[in-house]
């Protein structure tokens, strides 16, 4: 409160300034210069990341706002300001604080999570019935062929196996070109938005991602690949040799 009321030349850095200016040991003592005015560094602010996104709401340098009235702002108006404020209760005019931001940041995100979800799993289930149509018209188009095939000793696991691999595969294939399109837009998100947002780069999870892609990919292909193999695999070889 002294410095406020003496409007002293003082600063407090936050944890990335003193991890840009690559300071050594405690800064405390130490000066900083801010444009053409000098600064006593008095303290640095540890790192305050909560909440969904990585955000540091402590800016680089911070003074007291009578020093910042005096030589920077001269008598303009002051379009946004934070405060840390000694006893909170005592204030009577409405507020927006870390905790609010962080608890509304939550719920927004919270919201897209659900809506994205539900989004996937409708995509899911028209990803299956294609892969199911697709490989239903396939066993009927190829039904001489797998007539042929078991009238020279093919056995129904192989039938069923080939068939099987062929449902994986056009779900591996879809997996992967997702999988790519989603770390790819989630790497540009991540540079071009939270980057600048917060000054945190947030890692993204590569061996997560890959993992359920691939599980995704297989339950698909479980579930909707499995009828039409075991509809090959029974076929009757001589009614399908029949088969025009």
């Amino acid at each position: 409160m002294d410095d406020i009321s003496a409007g002293r030349h003082v600063c407090v850095l936050s944890d990335r300034a003193y991890t840009k200016l690559a300071v050594n040991g405690d800064p405390t003592g130490g000066s900083l210069r801010v444009g053409d005015r000098r600064f006593t560094i008095i303290g640095v602010l540890g790192v305050d990341q909560t909440g969904v996104l990585p955000i540091s709401f402590n800016q680089d340098v911070t003074f007291p706002y009578t020093t910042y009235e005096r030589e920077f702002a001269r008598g303009r108006a002051i379009l946004f300001a934070r405060f840390l404020l000694q006893d909170p209760t005592r204030v009577e005019y409405q507020t927006f604080d870390r905790k609010s931001f962080t608890k509304a940041v939550d719920g927004i995100f919270a919201g897209i999570t659900l809506i994205v979800a539900l989004i996937d799993a409708v995509s899911l289930l028209v990803a299956g019935i294609g892969i199911l149509n697709i490989m239903l018209v396939s066993v009927a188009e190829r039904t001489r062929e797998i007539g042929l095939r078991k009238a020279i000793g093919a056995t129904r696991f192989q039938i069923l196996l080939q068939f099987f691999i062929e449902a994986l595969s056009l779900s591996a294939f879809g997996c992967v070109v997702g999988m790519l399109l989603g770390i790819l837009i989630g790497a540009l998100v991540n540079d071009l938005a939270i980057v600048k947002l917060s000054g945190v780069v947030a890692p993204i999870p590569w061996l997560r991602s890959i993992l359920v892609a691939t599980g995704f990919a297989t339950v698909v292909t479980v579930v909707f690949g499995t009828y039409p193999a075991w509809r090959a695999a029974t076929l009757d070889p001589i009614e399908a040799l029949r088969y025009e």
